[in-house]
This record gives C-alpha cells, sequence and structure tokens, in this order.
C-alpha cells in the first residue's frame, strides 16, 4: 500500500531554504537599481502583458476540466501551507518541464510533456517544486531576470542595469532557488525515489526505457560533483551567465537534494509539522 502522505500546517519557507538563497536574497532586497527596475515593470504593466500571454495561449486546470490535476495542485499547497492557491495552466509543450512565474500573482505553468511522462507521485515532486518558488517569492526575481532584456528595448536606460553585473546576481540566485524548490517538491511528494526518477527524466533518460530506469548509476553521477566548489561555481556562471539556463545542472541538483535528506533535514520537518491526510 502506497505510504499515507504527510501535511505540514505552519511551515515557513525559511525552514528549509537553502543557505546559498538567504545571502544571495540580501543583496538583492538592498539592491537600489532593482527596485528600480520593478518600478518600471510596474509602470509599463508588464506582468499583466506576460501572464496574459499564458492566460489566453494556455488551458487553465479547474475541477470542472482536469480534477485530478487540480486535486494534486489542492493538496501540494496544503502540504506546504500555502494559502492562496496558484492559477495552474498547461502549455502544449512535449519537453518535461514546468515554471512559476509572476510578481503579485504568481501562476504554475505545465508542459503537457511532464503529464505524458511523468508518473502520478513525480507530478507531486515537479509542481511541488514549483509551488515552493511561489511560496518563497522565488517568482518576483525570476520574472524580474526574464524581462530584463526585454526593459532593455523598451527603456534604454535600463541597459546599464545588466551592465553592472544585476543579471549575474539573478543568475546565482535562481540556481540557489531550484535547490530551495526541490526541498519543497521533495516534502510534497515524500519519496526520494520518486524525485531522484523525476530528476532523471529531466535530465532526458528516454521514455521507452523507463522501465528500465537505473537510480543507483545516476546517484554514482554525483561524484563527478566531489570536488565542487561553490566560489569557482559562482565565478563560472559570471561567464556563462548569458546562457540563460532554466535550471541548474540535473546531477547537482540530486546530489544538493540528497544531502539535505541524508543530513535528517525532511525527516526533522515531518517531526516538527507533520499531521497525516484526513481521509474522512
Amino acid at each position: 500500500m502506497e505510504k499515507e502522505k504527510i501535511i505540514l500546517p505552519g511551515l515557513e519557507a525559511l525552514d528549509y531554504e537553502h543557505i546559498g538563497e538567504k545571502e544571495l536574497q540580501a543583496a538583492l532586497n538592498k539592491n537600489k537599481m532593482i527596485e528600480k527596475a520593478f518600478a518600471l515593470i510596474s509602470e509599463y504593466g508588464v506582468e499583466r502583458m506576460v501572464l496574459l500571454q499564458h492566460i489566453g495561449s494556455n488551458i487553465e486546470v479547474k475541477e470542472t476540466n482536469l480534477p485530478q490535476l487540480k486535486k494534486i495542485l489542492d493538496e501540494i499547497c496544503e502540504t506546504l501551507s500555502i494559502k492562496t492557491i496558484p492559477r495552474m495552466y498547461l502549455s502544449q509543450n512535449p519537453s518535461i518541464n514546468a515554471s512559476a512565474l509572476g510578481i503579485n500573482n504568481p501562476i504554475i505553468v505545465v508542459n503537457t510533456g511532464t503529464l505524458e511522462k511523468l508518473s502520478i507521485d513525480e507530478l507531486y515532486f515537479i509542481i511541488g517544486h514549483e509551488a515552493g518558488h511561489v511560496k518563497s517569492k522565488h517568482t518576483r526575481y525570476a520574472f524580474l531576470q526574464m524581462i530584463l532584456p526585454f526593459l532593455g528595448n523598451l527603456v534604454p536606460a535600463v541597459g546599464s542595469l545588466i551592465s553592472v553585473g544585476i543579471q549575474v546576481l539573478l543568475f546565482r540566485y535562481q540556481r540557489m532557488a531550484e535547490f530551495t524548490a526541490d526541498r519543497a517538491g521533495m516534502l510534497c511528494c515524500q519519496n526520494l525515489d520518486t524525485a531522484t526518477t523525476s530528476l532523471m527524466k529531466i535530465a532526458g533518460y528516454p521514455k521507452q526505457y523507463y522501465d528500465q530506469i537505473n537510480k543507483d548509476d545516476f546517484i554514482k553521477q554525483f561524484d563527478d560533483f566531489k570536488d565542487y566548489n561553490e566560489k569557482m561555481y559562482n565565478k563560472a556562471l559570471n561567464l556563462i551567465a548569458n546562457m540563460q539556463m532554466a535550471h541548474p545542472w540535473s546531477v547537482l541538483r540530486g546530489k544538493e537534494l540528497f544531502q539535505w535528506v541524508n543530513d535528517n533535514k525532511y525527516e526533522e520537518l515531518l517531526l516538527k509539522y507533520g499531521t497525516p491526510w484526513n481521509s474522512g
């Protein structure tokens, strides 16, 4: 029988956020040029325009059309103690991916390929990951990172924001935010094997071989990061930030998640906040 899932009433994002994210968050919060960029986004109605593109092009997940997906989203938000449930949309795209975007009223967008290639349990990890972005308010800075080039064309003076390294700071923050969101996904799926196979499929494991998926080989790849150095990694990011990769390396994400679980941080949160689902 499937293990009964645990909800975490009262859970705070700070309980599981990656320490590297907290340090970068402080740097972002006190950056006055970033405040100016947010003011421009508000002034030109950029957020509304981008969100309307998704609302107008994609299918919204509701109880009346996709009840199973809506149930998963509702349970994830209850698990993570998210009071305002974000709207979720499906985008016609064969790749395994999802995103959370917006500043004041963020939404979650899930590719149809994600639904076609992942199990129900894996969806709890992927959608839980995006809900984690919403809970931690990562979408605020992710949206800014996405919009900066557009703002540069709209308001030429914004180009100076990019030249002083704001993009690199945002890029580094996004990487740490992904590690935090993976922890949120783990708190939702509550199975490390499920989280592992989700990351393997994101990394490109062929669908025709899903029945032969070997988690141990993926875990062995963690050794490739045994000499991983955060300072050197950040220096490398300064060089490759313009690549605009959507997520950090899947193997590194797996290594970071395993480390968090092996340090008993995951179990500590279940013990501190955990309440079994009320089946009644």
